[in-house]
């Protein structure tokens, strides 16, 4: 900006009368009101907790996903192995549909859940 131009722009702002300035001091309590809401509201545990949210949930949303990927992984390396036999879970159908306890209980769990 040319010096002139800047004396022009400070000859105007000089030359205008004081009803921006009484528009603000009349407008202060409101400000000085809405800055004690806003401390107050900041102050909140709704807002702290927000703030935690914003600045945590990514960090949530990494470990997540490579709990996802390990545990896919380890999933896809694991060696496969039957936890129960057909006898074992056609026993465990018996007791639940008819309630009667099969003679001969082959899983221990189940033996130690109905007796």
């Amino acid at each position: 900006m040319s010096d002139e131009r800047m004396r022009a722009a400070l000859r105007r702002a000089t030359q205008r009368g004081d009803e921006d300035v009484d528009r603000l001091i009349e407008s202060m309590p409101a400000i000085f009101a809405e800055a004690e809401r806003r401390r107050e509201a900041a102050a909140a545990p709704a807002f702290v907790l927000a703030a935690a949210g914003r600045a945590w949930l990514p960090r949530f949303a990494i470990v997540t996903a490579l709990a996802l990927v390990g545990a896919l992984a380890w999933s896809a390396i694991a060696p496969r192995e039957e936890s129960t036999t057909p006898d074992e879970a056609l026993q465990l159908d018996q007791w639940v549909v008819t309630g009667e306890i099969p003679e001969d209980l082959a899983d221990p769990v189940l033996e130690a859940l109905v007796r």
